[in-house]
């Protein structure tokens, strides 16, 4: 008697949760004999699935050497016989990019658009710029993103010591280092300790893009700045969407400033 494929995953979950065998022939009424043959059908399939694993993993490990030896050739050719392996494929992406193959870049792009890894590796490459890789471009790029991480540390640490003024927000509008997405969550992150939110609402309107999972950040950014429920300001929140850290010497700065004051006004109490 043949069974659905329905009927099968419900009967193999069953066994797989260690129901006896003879428990389920009894309350299905399939023979004892076939619910063993499916087990077994079962436990062979996981056999070869983790035994494919591991050959996978030790082809990774050896193309990973030879693109370190420079060997690409070879590496590629271990390479052919994993075409749906993730990590693999991105090796070769590695591989396309350091021997200025556009067409391949585009065409593992095209067979993994939804495997955010390897689009951000292409991303990152400068797929859109056709992949331009002379030294003096690595070097711009280099610049651009120290001085993007510059100015983000700079920018949490005025934030988060309230050092906030229309100076400040004149500075963010106008940075050429950030991108509008960071312009927008920090400027976020301001009406959230101000507790501004009608030029929050503002703000969001303003922002235009075809990223959804940026609308959604922002939109819950919102939400959050009109909520009743939420009193205390978050810097953390910012920290896991724009990455950026305390700017040493300022916090420094801003320690040795409170310091002062709080020296000052025990003195002043002192006197008095």
């Amino acid at each position: 008697m043949a069974y659905s494929s329905e009927v099968k995953s419900r009967v193999l979950k069953r066994i797989e949760e260690g129901e006896k065998i003879k428990n389920i022939s009894e309350e299905t009424g399939i023979s004892i004999p076939t619910l063993y043959n499916w087990k077994k059908q079962m436990n062979n399939k996981e056999d070869r699935n983790e035994e494919s694993m591991q050959e996978e993993k030790a082809a990774s490990k050896k193309i990973k050497e030879l693109i370190e030896l420079e060997e690409y050739d070879k590496a590629a050719k271990i390479a052919e016989r994993y075409p749906n392996n993730i990590i693999i494929q991105s090796q070769m992406v590695t591989i396309a990019i350091r021997e200025g193959d556009f067409q391949k870049i585009e065409e593992i792009g095209a067979r993994f658009e939804n495997y955010k890894f390897i689009q951000y590796q292409i991303k990152e490459f400068g797929k859109n710029s056709r992949l331009q890789q002379s030294d003096s471009n690595i070097t711009q790029k280099e610049d651009i993103i120290e001085k993007n991480k510059e100015e983000l540390g700079k920018l949490k640490t005025k934030i988060y010591y309230d050092k906030i003024d229309e100076k400040l927000i004149e500075n963010i509008n106008g940075s050429t280092n950030l991108t509008d997405y960071q312009k927008t969550v920090i400027l976020l992150s301001i009406c959230e300790k101000k507790k501004m939110a009608k030029r929050a609402k503002q703000i969001v309107k303003l922002y235009t893009t075809q990223n959804k999972e940026e609308t959604t950040t922002i939109n819950k950014i919102l939400a959050r700045i009109e909520s009743k429920k939420v009193k205390i300001f978050d810097i953390g929140i910012y920290d896991r969407i724009l990455g950026w850290e305390f700017e040493e010497e300022l916090v420094k700065q801003y320690n040795a400033e409170i310091e002062k004051e709080k020296t000052s006004e025990n003195s002043q109490n002192t006197v008095e």
